[in-house]
Formats: structure tokens, C-alpha cells, sequence
């Protein structure tokens, strides 16, 4: 208000300066007409300006954040959503707010310094700040990335390069000490203790540790937190950022696949081995009958306009589209993993051999051995395989690969890929989702454009159904699977439901995020991702998945206890992995969700 008032005040100057001087000497006619229509043209600027100063002016003065939708109005109020808003509970912040517990928060930082205003601003309400992924060097003070009503951080950078590390802040308000006993050397880990009383102290740790981590990283990690039990402090809260993906990769080892194509798989079935197989699985008599009447005797025709083929006889196959063929296909297919040594994931059609391999010539051996053993039950049975279309490929990570022989299938060497796409999911060599996001992203791209196409013929309600519906499912298909990806790639698949939040609330790119989510009331990517996988561990744990997904859930503490008659350990441990934000808030036990589910 003061800027335009002073703008207004100086170009007001200037006009009656210049009216009120316009002559200053007498001039030659042709002179004087110069001077009369530069004068003029000076006046129509000055006024113009004057004029959009006061139009900006208003503008600044009526213009909120949020525009609303240009398309028609919907008949539904635009505060209600089809789904729930993401943001941390009330119950949680007036916990926070209390004062009768300890507030930690981790976070994902990726360059501290860069950031340091905008984590001022947000995270200053918590008590403990764990920051991985500092990408600090000694070059940097502590006077460069100090926050306010905080001690100095408590550091641990990365010397050889600019990425990594690991920093923790503690308010003025709580007394500490740095444990360096317990970091071990060469290992991006801080552990303070903090004292709440003479009575209470609590251990806080955070670690780093690299993507490309061998074992003795992994071993050097367990013996601080060892270090940190024989303390005998009852509460250690251990937090950080470990891309722990506990598999045969991070062990080293690698794995080769093979995965088979079936010629028609549906339409080759054939009928006379099907009723054997039916009465092999105990299905006997009218019911046996009935089997066999459902699949002789059927014929099919093609029709077109105005014109009609010959019946013709279907000699083998099972139904499509029908429910019993799907489950007809796989009594037939079923008994194809009998007397093989390696792994066999079956789905349908889709047929694949794996094994984890210690040697590369002992494993191809043994693929090579199951393979001929399913050629000679595919002649068996009359199942055409298609050694052409079946593609092998080795998962490693090691940059210095050995010699895997070639496998072969009825003559034909089967072709090795880099990368192969197995039930809707890109599978690469090196264990990434590079291929398998950026196909995500390609296909939601083409769905947004079209969608913003509709911007201004359908409502809002309208268009959200439309990204809820055709959009959204794309992103989280098989979420679980691919949610250990790289915060890069998150935060590609963000930016889709960012721009679908956008076309749907008509909001400008203008406006934050934090509003944004607000407008839309959408549950974030991440949240949703996460649910996903606390609904699968609850499935797992509670027998209600399949057999090779719940033996893969761990014994529960009670279970160990009672394996070890009965000795328990009076500790109360938390130990959490994220790659963005977690909550920990200490009060006698850990009370976070997901703290809760590791106990």
C-alpha cells in the first residue's frame, strides 16, 4: 500500500512539474510541435501507468489463493472429497502440545543446508530433529544451518563426498550429551543421550546407511546398537534411513530367471488330460460326467454384418470368459512343478523358474535340467511351449559380472533381456524401478492430458471421479512391490496427482502445495503406499494370504519369549526406517504405528 502511494505520489510530481513548465524558452514553430507531442506522449504514459498501478492494486487486494473451478458447478458442496484428508491427528498434536512426552522427528532432508529456512519454519514444535541424507561437509558451520531455540546439531558428515550424513538437533530446553562410545568408525550414526531426570534417560540414534552397503556396514550398524543395549538405558529410540531391502541382492548373491511363453495356453488344452487330471484330484462319477459333457460337443461360428461362417468343432481348450476356465487351466498346468529344484511361480499362463545362484555354471545346470524336464511334460500333455518368445535374465548387483551359460529349449537358446515385464510389473536386471516408473508415468501422463481436456465441459466432482477412477489405479498398482524405489521417483508420481489436483480445483501452479492438498483433501501417494503395506503385514501376520507371503512374517516377541523359556528383556526399543517423515513420541513405550506393528 505505502509502494503504490509513493509511485502514485512521484508520477503525480512529474505531471505538474511538466504542466507547469511546459516552455521553457521560445522555440521555432517545428520546435515547439516536437516538444508539444513528446509532452503529450509522456502524459499518456504517465497516466497508463497510474492506471494499471491502480488496477495491480486491487487485484493484490481481491485475489485469494485458490480460483475456483471455470468448468460448471457441481450440484455437491466443493468441501466434500471422495477421500480423507492426509495429516497428522489431532490426538497426536495435543499430545505434542502437552508437554508429557518426547517428540522425534525424522526426515529424509537430502541437502540440509538448502532447506534450512523452510525446516526451520515447520519442524520447530518437536523436541528432537533426526535428519539423514545431510549431503554436509566440514566446510559448512554450524552457523549456516543453526535453528532457532536449538542446540548446535550434533553431526556426522560424509569426508570423500558431498552425499550422505547424518545430523541431530536437540532443544535448548533438554540437557544431553554426545555418545561417541557407541558410533562405530566409518559408520554415518549420532547417538545422544538425553536426561528428562535423574531417573530418566533415553538414547536417540539415527543412521545412514548407502543404498550400495556391503555386510560388514550391515554388521557394523548391529554392533552399535548392541553397544547402545549394554548401556542398560530401558529406552532407545533408533531411527534413520537404512535401505534395508533384506534380500538375496543385498547379500551379494543373484538371481536368474526364467520366464516361459505357452502357445495359446487356453485354447490347447487338452480335454481327454484334463479329465484324467479331474480324476486324479478325487473328482469321480456324475460329477466326473458332467465335466466331460461341459467340454465335448462344442462348437463355435464367427459372425460379421451380413456375413456368417460354418460351425466349426473345438476339439481342446477350456472356456474363456467363463469362472471355471481359469481354474480347469490350472488343474491341467498345476502338476508342471513336480520334481524340480528350482523355484516355479505359476499365475495362469504365465509360467516362470527361478533360483538364487552360488555358482553360475552349478545353477545353470540345474535350470537347464528343469527346463528339459517341462518340455518333456509339455510333450506329454500336448502343451505347446514358445522358445522364441521366452526370455532368461539375471538380477545382480555386482558391476563385475561372471560367465552364465546360455539355457535352450527344445533346441532353441532362449534369449537373455535386461529387463522383462512379468504380471503388469517391469522387472530390470539390476533390481531397480527405473523402467517399470517411468512406464507408470507414461501411461497416468496420457490420462491427464486427456483429462484436462474436460477442464472446462465437466464439473469438479466429475472430473475427481475420473482421476479416482482411470488415474490413481495406475500409480498404485503393485505399490507394495515397487515402494522401496527411490524418493526421486515418489516424488515423479507426486507430481501426477499434483497436476490432476490442480485441473480438478482449478488452481494455478502459483499456489503451494500444503494449499493445494488442503483445496483437494486428497490422501497423499506416500500415506496411501504405506497402508498398503501395514493391510498386506496385517494379511500376512493373521493367516489371510497365501502360504508363501505369511511365512515370510517373522515370530512375534511373545513368540521368542516363550522360545527361550520365558526370558524376557525389560526394554523398550524402537527402531525406525523412512525415507520421508515419522513420528516417535516417548512417554514409557513407543506409541507410533508403526513402532506398535515392529513389536
Amino acid at each position: 500500500m505505502i509502494l503504490t502511494y509513493s509511485l502514485s505520489l512521484n508520477i503525480r510530481n512529474q505531471v505538474t512539474d511538466n504542466i507547469k513548465y511546459p516552455y521553457r524558452q521560445v522555440l521555432p514553430c517545428y520546435e515547439c510541435y516536437i516538444q508539444n507531442v513528446a509532452f503529450t506522449h509522456q502524459l499518456i504514459a504517465i497516466l497508463t501507468k497510474m492506471v494499471c498501478i491502480q488496477w495491480l492494486h486491487i487485484v493484490l487486494i481481491l485475489s485469494g489463493d485458490i480460483h475456483p473451478n471455470p468448468g460448471p458447478s457441481s450440484t455437491n458442496s466443493s468441501t466434500e472429497s471422495l477421500s480423507t484428508t492426509s495429516s497428522m491427528s489431532l490426538d497426536l498434536a495435543s499430545l505434542m502440545s502437552s508437554g508429557s512426552c518426547l517428540s522425534v522427528l525424522q526426515y529424509n532432508v537430502q541437502s540440509l543446508l538448502s532447506k534450512i529456512e523452510i525446516l526451520t519454519t515447520e519442524f520447530s514444535m518437536f523436541d528432537v530433529l533426526a535428519f539423514s541424507e545431510t549431503w554436509l561437509n566440514p566446510s559448512v558451520s554450524n552457523s549456516d544451518i543453526y535453528i532457532p531455540c536449538f542446540h548446535a546439531p550434533e553431526r556426522n558428515d560424509r569426508v570423500d563426498d558431498s552425499h550422505g550424513g547424518v545430523s541431530l538437533y536437540i532443544k535448548n530446553s533438554l540437557f544431553y550429551k554426545r555418545r561417541m562410545d557407541l558410533e562405530p568408525r566409518n559408520v554415518e550414526c549420532v547417538w545422544v543421550e538425553i536426561i528428562l531426570s535423574q531417573s530418566k534417560r533415553i538414547l536417540v540414534g539415527i543412521f545412514y546407511r548407502p543404498p550400495n552397503a556391503d555386510s560388514h556396514y550391515t554388521t557394523l550398524i548391529e554392533h552399535s546398537l548392541n553397544l547402545a543395549e549394554e548401556t542398560n538405558i530401558p529406552d532407545i529410540i533408533v531411527t534413520g534411513d537404512f535401505n534395508f531391502n533384506p534380500s538375496t541382492l543385498d547379500e551379494g548373491l543373484e538371481i536368474r530367471i526364467v520366464f516361459f511363453d505357452i502357445s495359446k495356453a487356453f485354447d490347447k488344452v487338452w480335454h481327454k488330460g484334463l479329465l484324467v487330471k479331474l480324476k486324479r484330484a478325487g473328482i469321480q462319477g456324475p460329477l466326473l460326467g458332467w465335466f466331460s459333457d461341459y467340454l465335448s460337443n462344442r462348437r463355435q461360428s464367427v459372425v460379421l454384418p451380413g456375413a456368417k461362417s460354418d460351425w466349426s468343432v473345438i476339439n481342446a481348450g477350456v472356456p474363456q470368459g467363463s469362472i471355471l476356465g481359469p481354474l480347469l487351466f490350472l488343474v491341467y498346468i498345476n502338476d508342471i512343478v513336480v520334481d524340480l529344484r528350482s523355484f516355479v511361480n505359476l499365475f495362469a499362463d504365465d509360467t516362470s523358474l527361478y533360483l538364487i545362484v552360488d555358482h553360475p555354471v552349478t545353477a545353470a545346470d540345474i535350470l537347464q535340467s528343469d527346463i528339459n524336464k517341462i518340455s518333456s511334460w509339455a510333450d506329454k500333455w500336448l502343451v505347446k511351449f514358445n522358445p522364441s518368445k521366452s526370455e532368461t535374465m539375471l538380477i545382480t548387483r555386482k558391476t563385475s559380472k561372471l560367465f552364465h551359460p546360455p539355457l535352450s529349449m527344445q533346441n532353441q537358446t532362449i534369449s537373455s533381456v535386461t529387463s522383462h515385464k512379468h504380471l503388469g510389473l517391469h522387472f530390470s536386471d539390476d533390481g531397480s524401478w527405473h523402467i517399470h516408473i517411468n512406464h507408470v508415468k507414461e501411461r497416468a501422463w496420457k490420462r491427464i492430458h486427456i483429462m484436462r481436456k474436460f477442464k472446462f465441459q465437466l464439473d469438479r466432482k466429475s472430473l475427481e471421479i475420473i482421476y479416482l477412477s482411470y488415474i490413481r489405479p495406475i500409480l498404485e498398482y503393485a505399490d507394495v512391490v515397487y515402494t522401496n524405489c527411490t524418493q526421486y521417483e515418489k516424488d515423479e508420481l507426486d507430481k501426477i496427482q499434483h497436476e490432476a489436483s490442480r485441473i480438478v480445483s482449478g488452481v494455478t501452479k502459483l499456489v503451494s502445495i500444503h494449499q493445494l492438498h488442503r483445496e483437494v483433501s486428497w490422501e497423499s501417494l506416500d500415506s496411501r503406499r504405506k497402508k498398503h503395506k501395514l493391510i498386506l503385514v496385517y494379511k500376512m501376520k493373521n493367516g489371510l494370504s497365501p502360504d508363501y507371503l505369511s511365512s515370510l512374517v517373522p515370530p512375534s516377541k511373545d513368540e521368542s519369549d516363550s522360545s527361550s523359556n520365558g526370558r524376557e528383556r525389560k526394554r523398550n526399543t524402537c527402531i525406525l526406517e523412512s525415507k520421508d517423515i515419522e513420528y516417535a513420541i516417548i512417554n514409557g513405550k513407543c506409541t507410533n504405528q508403526k513402532e506398535r506393528l515392529a513389536e
